[in-house]
C-alpha cells in the first residue's frame, strides 16, 4: 500500500533498512524507503551495516562474458539481465564477437526504399513479426502506402466475420457489457459497420447523464416510482436487497408486483422533473405511493460537472493538456459529453506534439545537436531520445556530447590518491570526490592517502569555558 507523504522519516527508514543485508534487497523489498534514504542523503549512515558487493577489477574476462551471453537470444535481454557484463564487453571491444549468435534488429541510417522494404518483408510470416523485428521498414512502407503490397505473402491475423460477431454479441444484453468483455469483437463489428445490426437485440441503457422512469405496481393499487440508468439491472438488484421498500412491501403483503418502464432514457435533469409528474398522476388516479424519500434523487451516479461548471473550470487553463492534468474528472466529462470543441475553443493547440513517424534519423541528429549531454537530451526531448535508443542511433547522433560519468573501475588507489592531493582536509575530499572517499574508506587507504592533510584543531579552552 502506498504510504502518505512524509511517512518515511529517518527513524522509520533505519528500522526498515535493518531488515536487509544489501542495497539491492532493500530496493526490491521496499522501494519507498530506499528512495527516501537516497533523496535525503542518509545512504552512508543507514546502509553502513550492509554488504557492498562489487566485482574486483578484471573480473569480467572475455570467457565469463561469453559464457553469460550464450544464454540469451538478443542484446536487449543480455543487457537487462547482466548489465555489468554487457558494459565491460562493450568497453573492451568484445561485444560484437560474443553476441554474434544473437538476432540483430535491422535498421537503416540512410532510410528505406520500396525494393529494400520488399526484401525485408520476405523474411517474416506475419505483420506483427515484421513490425517487431524491422519497424523502420514497416513504418516506411505504411507511410508510403505500399505495406499491403509487400505483405501480401504473409498470413492474415484472425479476422472477425459478421456471423462470428453476431454469435458473440448474442451473449450480452447491452453494448457496454459487450465492449467491456469482448473488445476485439466489438471493434471488428464497429470497423466494418455491423455494430447496429449485431447489437439490435440489446436493450439500450442510460448513463450517469441519462435516466428512465419506472414503476413497480401492486394489485392493491400501491405503487413505487423511481428513476435509474439501467432498468433491468435495477430490478434485479432490488429483489436481492432485503431493506428495499418494494421488497419489504412484497414480503409484508405477499402480493407480486409488475415492473413497468414508463419512459425511454432521457436527460437526467428532465428525468427528475418527470418523476414528480408521474407521482402526481398516480395520486390523482387513486394509487397509494410507497416512496419514502422525496422524488428527484439521482442516486450514486450523480455528478457535479454540469455544462456551466465545466465551462467555468475550462476557462482557467490555456491548453487541453493542462486541463486534463489539473482537472481530469472535468476533462473526462467534457470529452464524454462531446463538449470538447465548444468549451476548449479558447485553448492553445500544443505545437510541440509530433505526428507519428515524425522522428527520422536526420531530424533526431539535428535535435541532438542542441544539447551538450545525454541527460539533458533525454530530459528535454524524451520522444526523440527514446526513438534513437530503440533504433540504435544514439551513439551516432550523440558523438559530440560530453561524457560526465567516470568509467567503471576508475577509483583505483592511484586515482584516489591523485584527487586526494588536491584537497586540504578530509571533509573537502569527501565533499568534492565522494565516491573516491568511500572507496578509500572501504579499502582501508584513507589514513595513508590523507596523511598530508592537516587535522582540524580547536582552540584551547579552560574548564570554566567548557562548563559554560
Amino acid at each position: 500500500m502506498r504510504k502518505p507523504s512524509g511517512y518515511w522519516t529517518k527513524e522509520r527508514c533505519l528500522e526498515e533498512a535493518l531488515k536487509y543485508n544489501s542495497r539491492v534487497e532493500i530496493r526490491k523489498g521496499c522501494l519507498g524507503a530506499y528512495k527516501s534514504i537516497k533523496r535525503n542523503g542518509w545512504s552512508e549512515e543507514l546502509f553502513s551495516h550492509m554488504e557492498y558487493i562489487q566485482k574486483p577489477k578484471g573480473y569480467w574476462t572475455k570467457e565469463r562474458c561469453l559464457e553469460l551471453a550464450l544464454n540469451y537470444n538478443s542484446r536487449a535481454e543480455f543487457t537487462k539481465q547482466h548489465y555489468d557484463a554487457y558494459r565491460a564487453s562493450k568497453r573492451a571491444g568484445w561485444l560484437d564477437e560474443i553476441c554474434s549468435h544473437m538476432e540483430k534488429r535491422t535498421w537503416k541510417v540512410d532510410g528505406w526504399n520500396k525494393e529494400e522494404c520488399r526484401k525485408e518483408a520476405l523474411k517474416y510470416d506475419n505483420r506483427g513479426e515484421f513490425w517487431k523485428k524491422s519497424s523502420g521498414a514497416s513504418a516506411y512502407a505504411q507511410r508510403n502506402g505500399f505495406l499491403d503490397e509487400i505483405c501480401s505473402h504473409m498470413k492474415e491475423r484472425f479476422m472477425w466475420t459478421k456471423e462470428g460477431c453476431l454469435e458473440v454479441a448474442l451473449k450480452y444484453d447491452s453494448r457496454g457489457e459487450f465492449q467491456l468483455k469482448q473488445g476485439a469483437c466489438y471493434q471488428g463489428a464497429t470497423r466494418n459497420g455491423w455494430i447496429d445490426e449485431v447489437c439490435s437485440h440489446m436493450v439500450p441503457v442510460g448513463s450517469r447523464y441519462e435516466r428512465c422512469i419506472y414503476a413497480c405496481e401492486f394489485p392493491d393499487k400501491s405503487v413505487y416510482i423511481g428513476l435509474t440508468y439501467n432498468f433491468k439491472k435495477r430490478m434485479a438488484k432490488r429483489k436481492k436487497d432485503e431493506r428495499d421498500t418494494v421488497t419489504l412491501y412484497n414480503k409484508k403483503t405477499g402480493l407480486e408486483y409488475k415492473e413497468i418502464q414508463l419512459t425511454d432514457y432521457i436527460d437526467r435533469l428532465g428525468a427528475k422533473d418527470k418523476e414528480g409528474e408521474y407521482v402526481d398522476r398516480y395520486k390523482s388516479e387513486g394509487w397509494t405511493i410507497l416512496n419514502k424519500a422525496k422524488t428527484g434523487g439521482l442516486g450514486s451516479c450523480e455528478t457535479m460537472w454540469t455544462y456551466e461548471i465545466c465551462k467555468e473550470e475550462a476557462l482557467k487553463y490555456e491548453t487541453r493538456g493542462e486541463l486534463r492534468k489539473g482537472r481530469p474528472s472535468c476533462y473526462g466529462t467534457i470529452s464524454k459529453r462531446g463538449w470538447l470543441d465548444d468549451l476548449c475553443s479558447h485553448t492553445v493547440v500544443n505545437e510541440k506534439r509530433k505526428l507519428p513517424n515524425y522522428w527520422t534519423y536526420e531530424i533526431c541528429k539535428e535535435e541532438a545537436l542542441k544539447y551538450e549531454t545525454r541527460g539533458v537530451f533525454a530530459k528535454k526531448s524524451g520522444s526523440c531520445y527514446n526513438l534513437a535508443c530503440t533504433n540504435g542511433w544514439l551513439d551516432n547522433i550523440c558523438g559530440h556530447m560530453k561524457q560526465l560519468s567516470r568509467p567503471a573501475n576508475y577509483w583505483n588507489k592511484e586515482n584516489v590518491m591523485k584527487h586526494a592531493r588536491e584537497c586540504n582536509s578530509r571533509s573537502e575530499f569527501s565533499e568534492r570526490f565522494k565516491r573516491g572517499y568511500i572507496v578509500a574508506m572501504k579499502n582501508g587507504w584513507l589514513d595513508e592517502i590523507c596523511s598530508h592533510m592537516k587535522p582540524k584543531t580547536l582552540p584551547k579552552q579552560s574548564i570554566e569555558d567548557l562548563f559554560e
